[in-house]
């Protein structure tokens, strides 16, 4: 109907889509806050403070909030919340193979945009253009290190690529590995999805990496912050790019 909005999944009332609040994180909320009710009423005092603490930051960083996402088949989206902290031209990873390369040669340089999280921002991470999943690849923490943080890129990853219909690839990695840092993605390999749709959360998430289409340059600049589903990042084919400027 004229005058409905769209959610990302192409239909319905965004407004009405998706709650405020993740789901998952509702019910560890729930979880918590009700457990630590019960201790309360049996007499117990640190416990139960604890326990609604964690129901209190758990609804903090399962914040779902809607998004407008822009129109266009080439708009290339920011897949998180947070600050441009890195824009480098770099080899295709071997995660994502030699998808992202026109060439089809994982020796072939394509745009990398980083996006550093905040504790504070928004957890839930989108997908940056409309496609198909490729491939998905799930790296567990490989050494104790990497679960405190110790062994960078050690941590826990996510990896994501995603053909677009005129059979161009972009690639979206998503790093973890300090305490309390998780992914629960909600996407997997096959999938079909809408620009800005909501591909995993990582609560206290450290950073997303964006690998743009080879011969596509990053049209944000370093120090930018930018929303997830509603920043443009680039646009494909678009070899404007950006390095060292900070506002």
């Amino acid at each position: 109907m004229g005058g409905d909005k769209l959610d990302n999944r192409g239909s319905g009332d965004a407004r009405q889509a998706w709650p405020a609040i993740q789901r998952d994180g509702r019910k560890a909320a729930a979880i918590a806050g009700a457990g630590g009710g019960v201790l309360y009423l049996l007499g117990w005092t640190l416990l139960p403070a604890l326990l609604i603490g964690a129901a209190v930051i758990m609804v903090f960083v399962s914040r779902d909030p809607e998004r407008v996402v822009p129109q266009g088949r080439q708009i290339i989206l920011a897949p998180a919340d947070g600050r441009i902290s890195r824009i480098e031209e770099v080899p295709v990873p071997p995660e994502l193979g030699a998808l992202l390369s026109g060439t089809g040669s994982p020796s072939a340089l394509v745009v990398r945009v980083t996006i550093a999280m905040s504790v504070f921002g928004v957890q839930v991470c989108r997908s940056p253009v409309a496609g198909t999943i490729e491939s998905a690849l799930l790296i567990p923490a490989r050494t104790p290190a990497a679960t405190l943080g110790l062994a960078g890129e050690a941590g826990e990853a996510q990896h994501l690529a995603v053909r677009m219909a005129d059979g161009v690839a972009v690639g979206v990695s998503l790093f973890a590995g300090t305490p309390g840092q998780w992914m629960n993605a909600f996407v997997k390999s096959g999938d079909m999805l809408a620009a800005g749709q909501r591909i995993a959360i990582m609560r206290l998430g450290r950073e997303v990496e964006l690998y743009l289409p080879q011969g596509t340059g990053s049209q944000v600049v370093l120090g930018q912050r930018v929303v997830a589903g509603e920043t443009r990042i680039a646009e494909v084919g678009a070899t404007v790019f950006i390095e060292g400027l900070r506002h």
